[in-house]
């Protein structure tokens, strides 16, 4: 005959249905999918701080990302302290969204997608492991990432190149009004 003692049948479904994917999963397995995520980025982060935050129309990069970190400190607590109600299918597709942006962005060297990704990436996360309410909590520091990610060149200058003619009219006509003699070209 066979016995079989209450809950240790395997194939039974989770008596507890709200379990995030960190307590469904060994957290080995998550600590080094994190890891992974991680070390993706560090290619990322590097050609950002050799590239595009060493300009002076891009410099503020590091200035936002410590902010966000700062932000998500600061947050910690709440967010652990939130129950875990994962939303796997917005979370997954996120996750999608954002695994396909890094890799359009790496193979096709265009920084923009390449760190634009993170938002989604943190995104999917949160959404993963503890649900839409981590994202309500984490809004603001999810939503300032746009601030870091670089803008296009070509956009930078169009934008930029009127308020330096408008600065520099001004300047030179306010120059000019004081009595020193001044010129101006472009």
């Amino acid at each position: 005959m066979k016995s079989t003692q209450l809950g240790t049948d395997s194939s039974a479904p989770d008596p507890r249905p709200g379990r995030s994917i960190l307590e469904r999963i060994d957290p080995v397995v998550a600590f080094l999918l994190l890891v992974g995520l991680g070390l993706l980025f560090v290619r990322t982060g590097i050609d950002l701080a050799s590239n595009i935050w060493v300009r002076d129309e891009q410099g503020h990069g590091p200035i936002i990302l410590a902010v966000v970190l700062w932000l998500f400190y600061n947050k910690r607590e709440p967010l652990l302290a939130l129950p875990a109600c994962p939303a796997p299918v917005s979370g997954t597709a996120l996750f999608i969204l954002a695994m396909m942006m890094y890799t359009l962005g790496r193979s096709q060297a265009v920084l923009l997608l390449e760190a634009g990704a993170i938002i989604p990436l943190i995104g999917s996360l949160l959404l993963l492991f503890k649900g839409p309410a981590a994202l309500r909590l984490c809004w603001f520091p999810v939503f300032f990432l746009i601030f870091m990610v670089p803008l296009p060149t070509t956009l930078v200058v169009s934008m930029t190149t009127p308020l330096k003619s408008a600065v520099s009219s001004v300047a030179s006509g306010l120059i000019y009004h004081l009595g020193y003699p001044v010129g101006r070209s472009g």
